[in-house]
């Protein structure tokens, strides 16, 4: 397994299966088996053709994306 713990509180430019481009966002927290991160652009990407989410929801929307899902992932030293 891949030590991930460097990636937490790092900018990262990603993509995930299924998707068509690449979001960037902010590694808020890791676990073992994927990241929780902020990527304002992935939420609506997300919820596409399904769900809205209400208006009283705001904030930050942190996700959590699966390692499995992850095609590739790029972040600075």
């Amino acid at each position: 397994m891949m030590d991930k713990a460097h990636l937490q509180g790092k900018r990262v430019i990603f993509k995930i299966d299924d998707a068509s481009t690449a979001f960037i966002g902010a590694v808020s927290f890791v676990e073992n088996d994927g990241l929780w991160i902020v990527a304002p652009d992935l939420a609506p990407q997300l919820l596409k053709g399904g769900p809205t989410l209400p208006p009283a929801v705001g904030g930050t929307i942190v996700i959590f994306v699966p390692t499995s899902r992850l095609r590739w992932l790029v972040t600075t030293q």
